[in-house]
């Protein structure tokens, strides 16, 4: 029954908007850019970001903890100049869109697109303070024991290989 319905909406839909909804593929797009880049400050809370860890294996606990706490640092640096770019791009966006009514609006929607910008210096400043927070936590205590763990790896997922290397 419900399959029926969605069904039915949709071709009501195509009846009324052969050509598409106005503005869709770009608010569509808007939003993906707001759950993507969130979906990451939530990968940076978790520790699910990408790490190289290369040369970590290879150090003794205290050139450990430094090594880990300048990584989380630097990437905080990073993230923090990236915020700092999207933060100039939405003030650019912001002045055009109080420049004149009408610029600064996607063509179909009334939204302005600032509002959708907006997404990059505020995700990459929680990344950043994360990555700062969790590097100067590296740095005092030492990173967390169990990383694998945090990524979801046990020795059941780990190729073979891998697996005999760790025992």
């Amino acid at each position: 029954a419900l399959a029926a319905i969605i069904w039915g909406a949709v071709k009501v839909l195509l009846l009324v908007f052969p050509s598409g909804v106005p503005g869709a593929q770009k608010f569509a797009l808007g939003l993906m850019m707001w759950a993507g880049f969130l979906g990451a400050t939530m990968a940076t809370y978790t520790r699910r970001h990408i790490v190289v860890d290369a040369v970590k294996k290879k150090l003794d606990p205290v050139m450990f903890c430094l090594f880990s706490g300048l990584g989380g640092c630097v990437s905080a640096g990073l993230a923090f100049y990236l915020s700092f770019l999207g933060y100039l791009q939405v003030h650019a966006e912001y002045l055009d869109w109080t420049s004149a009514e009408g610029v600064g609006v996607f063509e179909a929607l009334p939204i302005p697109i600032w509002i959708v910008t907006l997404a990059l210096p505020v995700s990459f400043f929680i990344i950043a303070l994360r990555f700062f927070l969790m590097g100067l936590s590296d740095m005092w205590w030492g990173p967390p024991a169990h990383t694998g763990d945090l990524l979801g790896l046990d020795d059941y997922d780990l190729p073979d290989e891998l697996a005999e290397e760790e025992t």
